[in-house]
C-alpha cells in the first residue's frame, strides 16, 4: 500500500462519483426550472381569465343592461352586450381564445390552447321579477370550465327566447 497518495483507480471513482452527483443536481435544477416556467404561464393566464370576468362584471353593475344577443360566425361566436342608451360591449369566443371589448373600448385577451364552446343560461323569474344569467365558456370535451360569467339583477331582459342550456359553438349536447 502506498500511503503517499490516491491510485488511478481511485482517482477515476471519485471522479466518476463527482459527475453522477453534478448530473443529478443539473437534473433537478432543470426540472425546477420548468415547474416554475409552467407555474409563471398558468398564473398569468389566471390573470387573463379574472381580468375578462371583472370587467364583465363591472360593465353589468354601471350600465342596465338591456338584452344579449348572440351571433355565429365561421370562426367565433360573438355575445353582444346591450346596455340603455345603446351602448355595447362583445364578447368573442374563438376557437383558441376568449376577448372582451369593455364600455371604455378596452380590449382583454385569454388564451386557450383548445377548442371551446359558450353555454348560455338566463333564467327568468316572474314572482320576483329578477333574472339569473350565466356564460360558461367550456372545453372541447364540455367538462372543463374555462371561464364562467355569473350575474344577477332586478328586471327582465328583452331576450328573443329563454336560452336555458343553450349551447353555441363547438359543443356536442
Amino acid at each position: 500500500m502506498n500511503n503517499k497518495g490516491m491510485t488511478l483507480i481511485e482517482l477515476l471513482g471519485a471522479i466518476s462519483l463527482i459527475g453522477i452527483v453534478a448530473s443529478l443536481i443539473f437534473t433537478f435544477l432543470f426540472n425546477l426550472r420548468n415547474t416554475e416556467n409552467e407555474v409563471n404561464l398558468n398564473y398569468d393566464l389566471m390573470v387573463d381569465k379574472l381580468k375578462i370576468v371583472r370587467e364583465v362584471q363591472n360593465d353589468l353593475q354601471k350600465e342596465e343592461l338591456i338584452n344579449i344577443l348572440n351571433t355565429k360566425d365561421h370562426d367565433k361566436v360573438i355575445v353582444n352586450f346591450v346596455y340603455s342608451n345603446n351602448i355595447n360591449t362583445y364578447l368573442y369566443v374563438f376557437p383558441d381564445r376568449v376577448e372582451y371589448q369593455t364600455l371604455d373600448k378596452d380590449t382583454y385577451t385569454y388564451n386557450l390552447d383548445n377548442k371551446q364552446c359558450l353555454h348560455y343560461i338566463y333564467n327568468y323569474n316572474e314572482e320576483n321579477n329578477d333574472y339569473y344569467l350565466k356564460l360558461n365558456i367550456l372545453g372541447q370535451d364540455n367538462s372543463l370550465e374555462v371561464l364562467e360569467i355569473s350575474y344577477y339583477a332586478l328586471g327582465k331582459l328583452n331576450i328573443e327566447k329563454d336560452y336555458i342550456n343553450d349551447y353555441i359553438g363547438n359543443c356536442t349536447n
